[in-house]
């Protein structure tokens, strides 16, 4: 039986900002904004999401983009089916359980460290992608029937957007 996947919240807590005009003018298409705004995580956890950070039995998966996704950052010819019972095979960070789970570690582990697996494989890890996304997975809260995936990307941090975007904290 098919059914659509669940939407996926974000472990910490997030808030639109305003991007100044001209920066958006400037760069918003490249950076895919609709709207002269970006909604940003910040140093706050999500208390519905605290298990991601609190449940050894947390696992965080590459999350993958498509051929029409995020510029295709893997250089797929075609899409391609990637079954995600193979992805918390392959795809799994080895490196999420190494360090405390804090915001400022997620930063640092996102914006230097966390290169694709799936384009790794292909190209070399020197040579990979910066991952899109991750996905926070959890079996055991799945079989609970309780609140099971998150996710966390890229763009959710300010960095990402910084040398680029001039965003207004204050508004």
């Amino acid at each position: 039986m098919l059914s659509d996947f669940p939407r996926i919240e974000c472990p910490f807590m997030r808030k639109s900002y305003l991007v100044e005009q001209q920066s958006f003018k400037e760069y918003g298409r490249v950076l895919k904004l609709r709207s002269p705004e970006v909604y940003l995580v910040m140093n706050q956890i999500n208390p519905t999401y605290s298990w991601v950070f609190d449940d050894k039995d947390t696992i965080a998966i590459e999350e993958l983009d498509g051929t029409k996704l995020q510029s295709n950052p893997y250089q797929l010819d075609s899409h391609m089916w990637y079954p995600f019972a193979k992805a918390i095979k392959q795809l799994k960070y080895k490196s999420f359980h190494e360090h405390e789970c804090t915001f400022e570690n997620f930063s640092h582990w996102f914006g230097h460290h966390l290169k694709s697996l799936h384009h790794a494989n292909r190209v070399g890890h020197e040579h990979a992608a910066c991952v899109a996304g991750v996905i926070f997975y959890n079996l055991k809260r799945k079989k609970q029937g309780k609140t099971y995936l998150a996710k966390l990307r890229r763009d959710m941090f300010d960095w990402y957007y910084s040398d680029k975007l001039k965003i207004l904290y204050e508004s």
